[in-house]
């Protein structure tokens, strides 16, 4: 088509459907067209987006506040995952921040319909939100990917800085292993058939979530290593974290028109 990249034409296409469903957390799509070879995508104005406001240190998040945000991370996931459209790129870059100040999950250059069980290319995911399955190089991943994407975003809210860093798969596995813990196999037995498995000579034990988050709620901190599970079965779901008592205790979540960005 026109020499255009599968890339631009795949997120004018989840882009166009997902657009037609006019969710609030979804970045809203006017109008497109093609010139000289190129889509070009006339979109809602924006103010910034969430990386920005991590990284901004002069920006205090209160637990209210990071309850507000992950509220918004989690919702257009949901509406995603239902029609069975893994996003595969999801990091604070892609949440970009409306002139409402609600949150709009953008750039589905890498989404991929996976309703169906069938091999998916590994080359997928920003490296520190890359999930483990996709670390190990395995093909057969779900929707689930995304949400360990969505537990490095709650951890950097606390931490104002990347949960896991590496410049190679290995390397962002060692980060992950050191923080939470080498998986076991008897919890994960999949990982070994997995092309790109790892078994470090060094086992690490998992260190503890109050010290890691001390700023964290009990509650913020078991949805958060609920999102990190290692077995992508047993990970937890955009559905049923917008359902975790997180979202439901106190202190009750900040308003977003009263978002200190």
């Amino acid at each position: 088509m026109y020499g255009i990249p599968m890339e631009y034409i795949r997120e004018l296409k989840f882009f166009t459907e997902l657009s037609v469903l006019n969710h609030p957390n979804i970045l809203k799509l006017y109008d497109c067209f093609i010139k000289n070879d190129r889509i070009h995508l006339i979109i809602e104005r924006c103010r910034g987006d969430l990386l920005g406001v991590i990284s901004d240190k002069s920006i205090n998040l209160s637990l209210a506040d990071i309850k507000a945000i992950m509220y918004e991370v989690l919702s257009p996931l949901k509406l995603c995952h239902s029609q069975y459209i893994a996003h595969r790129d999801v990091k604070p870059e892609n949440y970009l921040i409306g002139e409402d100040k609600h949150l709009r999950l953008s750039d589905f250059g890498l989404s991929r319909y996976v309703g169906t069980p069938r091999p998916y290319t590994t080359d997928v995911q920003t490296l520190f939100y890359r999930a483990p399955e996709v670390l190990m190089k395995s093909t057969l991943y779900t929707t689930a990917v995304d949400i360990w994407s969505v537990g490095c975003i709650f951890g950097s809210l606390f931490l104002r800085a990347p949960l896991f860093l590496g410049a190679t798969n290995e390397e962002v596995l060692y980060s992950i292993f050191y923080l939470l813990g080498t998986p076991k196999k008897e919890n994960w037995p999949e990982m070994e058939t997995f092309a790109n498995y790892v078994e470090f000579s060094q086992t690490f034990e998992p260190q503890k979530p109050t010290s890691l988050f001390p700023k964290a709620s009990d509650e913020a901190r078991d949805l958060l290593y609920r999102m990190l599970d290692y077995n992508p079965e047993t990970r937890i779901t955009a559905e049923q974290a917008l359902q975790h008592p997180f979202f439901t205790s106190g202190p009750e979540m900040t308003p977003v028109t009263e978002l200190p960005f």
